[in-house]
């Protein structure tokens, strides 16, 4: 008798553990979430609640074709309004419209018709799905740290945020058995940021001061060196392990995966025994895409890698409480691109992880 309640109760753990696993934000057991719904709807999309077509459709609309995903205001790539919601909002023109991302001009003609209340629903959909606020670490003590490459902007966010975490003892350095990795790739810093330009923080004047080689992996390391002297002590002194993912025939760059791919292919099975902990530090709203990318890689090669647990944690975009809605309005417009992209990218990986762990 105790050993078939033993069972059932093994198997009924088993069968909770295996739904938790295929659950996504996007999707589970193979179906839409009412989360991508939700958003889905708010987008006026008109096509089948499936996956398939819901996929394609977010692939086809709202991922970018060419370019960086940088943030639309930093870099003046703003959506065209028309004139009444530009002077309403004081929305930024853009000087070049070269710098245009097709996908941006593919959703001009959408959005262009939508009042300021529309873009205020948009970001309550983001926040209530954690895109907005920081995410925080659930433990202090973790046995590998990773820190995600990115744009000299987003570089510093992250480099800070860890910083930050350690400082105030949210962080504990010494559970860690390797040095943490930086995730680099073969990818020049792009030429057109400069920094006269919103976009290019302190950091981007250090780094031409330095005549620093504008290429993720010299940047980053600069970058870690220079928040490091800050520290009194801590991981100032550590030094990090730098993943260089050359990019692939026909890329510009080296994207996410390949960092991370990079990363499994090199990295050493752990001397530990029982559950390894993996923290991945990135910034929203690329959070939950970057874990994402991860866990599929990882289950890939789970058999030569047992026993990882990935958390993603990172940075919000900012403070929005006591704000005016006005406000509120207004970082929606200038980042909506940027946004749905990502929500093409989640999409497409949850997708990809169901195929995977079928």
């Amino acid at each position: 008798m105790m050993r078939s309640l033993f069972k059932m109760k093994f198997l009924f753990i088993f069968f909770i553990g295996l739904i938790q696993a295929q659950a996504g934000l996007f999707i589970n057991q193979g179906q839409p979430t009412e989360t991508l719904k939700e958003l889905f709807q708010l987008l006026e999309y008109r096509g089948k609640n499936e996956i398939e077509a819901m996929n394609e459709w977010s692939q086809e609309n709202l991922r970018r074709q060419g370019g960086e995903r940088w943030n639309p205001k930093k870099t003046e790539h703003v959506l065209k309004l028309e004139k009444k919601l530009k002077a309403e909002l004081k929305v930024l023109k853009t000087k070049d419209m070269n710098f245009f991302f097709k996908f941006i001009n593919e959703l001009i003609t959408f959005f262009r018709k939508k009042e300021p209340e529309y873009f205020i629903k948009l970001y309550q959909f983001f926040k209530k799905v954690n895109w907005i606020d920081e995410i925080l670490p659930q433990v202090s003590k973790y046995n590998r740290v990773l820190i995600y490459g990115a744009a000299i902007e987003r570089m510093e966010k992250r480099m800070s945020y860890f910083k930050k975490l350690v400082s105030d003892k949210k962080l504990d350095l010494k559970e860690l058995e390797q040095p943490v990795v930086l995730l680099c790739g073969e990818r020049k810093i792009d030429p057109n940021e400069k920094p006269s330009e919103p976009g290019w923080s302190k950091w981007g004047k250090k780094i031409l001061e330095k005549k620093i080689p504008l290429q993720e992996p010299e940047v980053m390391k600069f970058i870690w060196d220079e928040v490091g002297k800050q520290m009194k002590s801590g991981w100032g002194e550590l030094k990090p392990k730098i993943i260089y993912a050359q990019k692939k025939e026909g890329q510009s760059r080296a994207h996410t995966e390949d960092t991370v791919q990079s990363w499994l292919q090199t990295t050493r099975q752990s001397s530990l025994k029982g559950e390894i902990k993996v923290l991945l530090i990135s910034n929203n709203p690329y959070i939950r895409y970057q874990e994402q990318v991860m866990l599929n890689r990882y289950h890939q090669v789970k058999n030569t890698y047992k026993n990882f647990k990935f958390e993603a944690v990172g940075s919000g975009v900012g403070h929005f409480e006591g704000l005016k809605d006005q406000k509120i309005a207004e970082f929606m417009i200038e980042n909506v691109a940027v946004y749905l992209d990502t929500v093409a990218r989640l999409l497409f990986e949850e997708k990809k992880y169901r195929m995977i762990t079928q």
